[in-house]
């Protein structure tokens, strides 16, 4: 009885663990398998019903379907004004309001495959009264096959369409757009979220339901991606089950986005029946990775399972990895059933088809209401045409939805008033009617239009200049640019040479003319007279001539009446007013302008008199009209004019005198003769007759003789060297300064050779530009000190010279050179090897690589076995070899003993063959120098460490590794503890514990002595559920883990009683029962272990066998 109640106990706890669930805020369903989509973050209830609305791009009575719609690229509405911001704003009580909405077109880059619309109204009976037309991809235009309805509600109507097509453009007319308030397209709902899913294998914590739970933050160290192992599954694959088929259309899948996205690369996606056949493969075919990948599916058959795997590595050598963010796929119940959980099966009377969210049909068997439109017993009445849209009570035949035309509804026997129509009489008629008069049912104008044509719709304005009934009537010439009001035909843009708008029946007064007279004749116009209409002058011009317009002026010299006078030649230029003939711009060789009748006075003429005679006229007088010199020039030539200066040298009446040869240039006043440029060689200007003193020549005697000139003594007029040159060549001009080398009177002496470049002072034969080989400038007399050369000795001999020793003047070696070749120059560096003196010396074979300094001969590189470096001269201690003997022998030399030049092992190896390279591992089971010893047979698998030969893999038959050198004795062996270091258990501490165990502490048999936050059972498989408080099994969870779990919990409760009521009294509990418990708890755990993979790799036979051991324990 004890264990009966012990065992009952047990499974109750199990089942209340693993059982007890409730749904987190944002979830729903049996199974909370759905997720909440309410507008503002708001949250569902147990039915998913929204507080408010769905989020935008959801839509239905659970906010469970993906509104397309509203991911279109663009949408276009008919006619283009219309505004349709209620379309998009995802408010269902926002509408249209324009009454000639036409169509709207909507397009996507991306095809989709198209299975169902919805269309809500803000009114009833509008089934039917819209057409859909689409695009495919192919850019085929096609309408709908098999087109059905299901109306939700009496406002909503379901539209579904069987075209078996992807599309990306979609067109809605009719005239029930009117009403239209929302517009869905669906694209299905995710039919994966929390769908059971399992994995060839699992890395750590990332299970294959993460890809599954909803959560696109793709990040593997936040915990929402699924991952495989890394290492140990060669061909690795996801497996989704859904709870039913499905029929899936679409499929989102997002990859890890933190690292690797080329392993999901060109995946291969495999889909399957209930029965397990395959439904259809499909391969990505993207060239480079992404980071989601979307694909459609226009296959019909209904999927239960798919499979994802990988076809691509990081590299060669690496595994295949499967990382999944999450996987969506979007579908829908299949045909015959619906519901969220597609659980329910569609009416007997839809024929097989109903919408899968509402279960209301797409098509009866029979019709229990009669069609729209007819009434009556047998619905053989048709409504009357006074009802709105031919809708009426199908019993009594009143129209239910108000009259079309007439008013008094329901019986709708009463015509509309004069100036209205429409449902119920509620419409006013157009101002655009005649009269206000239309028909009342459709409300275009039946009596013609007022200020538009095309009746009777009267949806043109009138043209420009008509107006009145259908734009008949011409507006009057009287209005300006004949534009009047198209209604009343007044003038609405004012009047044309008419005053009194908009009537227009007063003509323009004298004087004025154009839109409602308020412009002035022109000033051109004779007596300010014009046509009152174009402005054009009717009686001629004033001072203009080409009448009626008069723009163009007098030619010069006319005036008067189109111009048919002469202006009086004592007018200035024959100038006078185009009007008046008065003289406008003044007299010529007159005065008392504008009459301009008195004569110039003496030594005046021009324009009124004003301009004096020029100066250049002999005594000032000339003609009083030209200006011209009429008794000859003074200093000037070409009389009357006298505009011509004399020529240089003459002077006087008409220029008939010479100036004098003492004026400089021969240059003198024209009306004077005096020199006004001065002197040339003589002095006391401007008369000029006395000689410039010594030294001086030129004007005025104002230039000294140049410095080249010898004794500085030249010609008073030229200034020319008439005693030779000094530092100069080409007497008497003297201007070639004496070539390079040379000084003196006419360059006839040389420069010194101790002056640098040979350079000197072409008038001293000082070195003025330094020495060469010598010191004290400009003299050079002093040689240059040992070690210095050139330009007075500042340069310092090559450090490439032999004891830095050169030619004080070319600064070459002369004594040959210091660790470079070819002397005199040394400018070639030692060859690698090479010092000394013209290179002739070796460098020390103790140097690294046989450098060293090519002046000194030290190791400037470093020594080669060799220390004390840049000497080199110590070789290397025991052990230590290459440069500067930094170099440790290898561990796998034998004493760790090598060359102390190569490092090769010279005394054999150590636990390596191959000497003197020591490079390939002894074979397995023989160590010590150059492997010549044999392991011992105490070692497990006769395997022991090269080097020291202790067995290094555990002992065979002995205990105490690595030694081995006691025999075990199994029956003292504590169960409980363990001499193993953490994280270790098992025979030699060879196996690990589990990484769940806390702290990695485990016994001996691997059973953890206490878990990790978050996971529980003996050795720590079981995660805990934080959100429910239930646990979940890090393999997968099934029905199969429940009953299999439960029925090995009945099994060891009876085991443990069987064993208690057998063993001795003396015998300890824990002594007696560790060996069972550990086998059946193994079995128990292998058992969860194939029941959550549900593979068909289950053993079903060993676990049976393990069991059996148990009970037979």
């Amino acid at each position: 009885m004890k264990c009966f109640i012990e065992i009952c106990l047990l499974v109750y706890i199990y089942c209340a663990l693993v059982t007890a669930k409730a749904c987190t805020s944002g979830w729903f369903g049996s199974e909370c398998q759905f997720k909440c989509h309410c507008s503002a973050n708001g949250v569902c209830d147990a039915n998913g019903r929204c507080p408010t609305k769905c989020d935008k791009g959801w839509f239905g009575l659970s906010c469970q379907y993906q509104d397309l719609a509203s991911t279109a690229t663009t949408i276009t509405i008919t006619p283009r004004h219309a505004t349709f911001t209620w379309l998009r704003d995802n408010d269902e009580s926002t509408c249209n309001e324009d009454k000639n909405l036409a169509s709207i077109h909507l397009t996507w880059n991306t095809p989709f495959p198209f299975t169902w619309l919805r269309l809500k109204f803000n009114s009833q009976g509008l089934t039917g009264l819209f057409t859909i037309t689409f695009k495919t991809k192919h850019s085929f235009t096609m309408s709908c096959n098999n087109e059905y309805y299901s109306t939700a509600d009496n406002t909503t109507v379901d539209y579904k369409c069987d075209i078996n097509e992807e599309i990306n453009d979609l067109t809605l007319t009719g005239p029930g757009l009117k009403s239209i308030c929302s517009f869905y397209i669906s694209g299905g709902r995710n039919v994966a979220l929390r769908q059971p899913a399992v994995q060839t294998t699992t890395l750590e914590s990332s299970s294959a339901t993460l890809a599954v739970d909803g959560l696109t933050e793709c990040t593997y160290y936040l915990g929402s991606t699924s991952h495989t192992y890394t290492f140990a599954d060669a061909y690795p694959s996801w497996t989704l089950n859904l709870n039913a088929p499905k029929a899936v259309n679409r499929f989102v899948i997002y990859n890890r986005a933190d690292c690797c996205l080329i392993r999901l690369k060109n995946f291969i996606l495999t889909s399957f029946d209930i029965n397990n056949n395959t439904l259809w493969t499909y391969q990505d075919p993207s060239s480079e990775p992404l980071l989601v990948y979307t694909f459609t599916t226009i296959q019909s058959d209904p999927v239960f399972k798919i499979r994802i795997v990988p076809t691509n590595k990081l590299s060669e050598d690496s595994h295949y990895v499967l990382s999944l963010c999450e996987v969506i796929m979007y579908g829908d119940c299949v045909p015959g059933s619906w519901g969220l959980e597609c659980n329910k099966t569609c009416p007997m009377e839809c024929s097989g088809s109903c919408h899968q969210e509402t279960g209301m049909c797409f098509k009866c068997l029979g019709c229990t209401v009669c069609p729209s439109g007819q009434w009556g017993p047998d619905c053989t009445d048709q409504c009357s045409t006074a009802c709105y849209n031919r809708s009426c009570d199908r019993t009594t035949g009143l129209c239910d939805k108000g009259c079309q035309g007439f008013a008094n509804a329901p019986y709708c026997n009463t015509t509309c008033p004069s100036g209205q129509w429409g449902p119920n009489c509620t419409n006013q008629c157009s101002e655009k009617c005649y009269n206000g008069s239309c028909d009342r049912t459709s409300g275009v104008c039946d009596k013609g239009c007022d200020g538009f044509t095309n009746p009777p719709f009267c949806n043109a304005v009138c043209p420009s200049g008509q107006w009145g009934l259908n734009c008949i009537n011409q507006c009057s010439i009287h209005c300006y640019h004949r534009s009047c009001d198209r209604t009343t035909g007044q003038c609405d843009k004012g009047c044309h040479g008419y005053l009194n708008p908009p009537y227009c029946n007063t003509a323009c007064p004298s004087g004025y003319f154009g839109i409602n007279c308020i412009n002035q004749c022109s000033m051109n116009c004779y007596n300010g007279s014009c046509n009152r209409t174009s402005g054009v002058c009717d009686k001629g011009c004033s001072g203009f001539t080409d009448p009626p317009f008069c723009t163009t002026a007098c030619r010069r010299g006319q005036w008067g009446p189109n111009c048919t006078n002469q202006c009086s030649k004592n007018c200035f230029n024959g100038l006078c007013d185009s009007t008046t003939g008065q003289c406008s711009q003044g007299c010529q060789g007159f005065t008392n302008p504008p009459s301009c009748d008195t004569a110039c006075p003496s030594g005046q003429w021009g324009l009124n008199c004003i301009t004096q005679c020029s100066i250049h006229c002999y005594n000032r007088s000339c003609d009083r009209t030209t200006g011209a010199c009429d008794k000859g020039c003074n200093g000037f030539t070409d009389p009357p004019y006298c505009t011509t200066v004399c020529p240089s040298g003459q002077w006087g009446s008409n220029c008939s005198y010479q100036c004098s040869v003492n004026c400089y240039n021969r240059s003198c006043d024209r009306i004077t003769g005096l020199c006004d440029k001065g002197c040339n060689g003589f002095t006391d200007p401007p008369f000029c007759k006395e000689v410039c003193p010594r030294g001086q020549w030129g004007p005025n005697c104002t230039n000294k003789c140049s410095m080249n000139c010898y004794k500085e003594s030249c010609d008073s007029t030229t200034g020319q060297c008439d005693e030779g040159c000094n530092g100069f060549t080409n007497p008497p001009l003297c201007n070639l300064a004496c070539p390079s080398g040379q000084w003196g009177s006419n360059c006839t002496n040389q420069c010194s050779a101790n002056c640098y470049n040979g350079s000197c002072d072409t008038s001293t034969g000082r070195c003025d530009n330094g020495c060469n080989g010598f010191m004290d400038p400009p003299f050079c007399n002093a040689a240059c000190p040992s070690g210095q050369w050139g330009s007075n000795c500042t340069n310092k001999c090559s450090a490439n010279c032999y004891n830095r020793s050169c030619d004080r003047r070319t600064g070459q070696c002369d004594n040959g050179c210091s660790g470079f070749m070819d002397p005199p120059f040394c400018n070639a560096v030692c060859p690698s090897g090479q010092w000394g003196p013209n290179c002739t010396n070796q460098c020390s074979i103790n140097c690294y690589n046989g450098l060293c300094v090519s002046t000194t001969g030290q190791c400037d590189n470093g020594c080669n076995g060799f220390t004390n470096p840049p000497y080199c001269n110590a070789a290397c201690p025991n052990g230590q070899w290459g440069l500067n003997c930094i170099d440790r022998c290898s561990i796998n030399c034998n004493k760790r003993s090598c060359e102390s030049t190569s490092g090769l092992c010279d005394k054999g190896c150590n636990g390596f063959a191959d000497p003197p390279f020591c490079t390939m591992v002894c074979p397995s089971g023989q160590w010590g120098p150059n492997c010549s010893n044999q392991c011992s047979e105490n070692c497990f698998n006769g395997s022991c460490d090269s080097t020291t030969g202790l067995c290094d893999k555990g002992c065979n038959g002995f205990i105490n590794p690595p030694y081995c050198d006691t025999v075990a004795d199994l029956k003292t062996a504590d169960l409980k503890t363990t001499d193993c270091p953490a994280g270790f258990h098992g025979t030699n501490c060879s196996l690990q514990c589990s990484s769940n165990c806390n702290e990695n502490v485990c016994n001996r048999f691997g059973l953890c002595i206490s878990c990790k936050a978050g996971f529980a059972g003996l050795y720590c498989e079981l995660v805990t559920d934080t959100d429910s408080g239930g646990y979940t099994f890090t393999s997968g969870v099934g029905v199969g883990i429940v009953v299999g779990a439960v029925a090995v919990v009945i099994v060891v409760a009876a085991v443990l009683c069987r064993r208690r009521k057998k063993q001795p009294k003396h015998q300890s509990h824990d002594e007696s029962n560790h060996g069972t418990i550990l086998q059946v708890y193994r079995s128990v755990n292998k058992l969860n272990v194939y029941s959550h993979l549900n593979e068909e790799t289950t053993e079903p036979d060993e676990v049976e066998a393990d069991l059996r051991k148990s009970h037979e324990l």
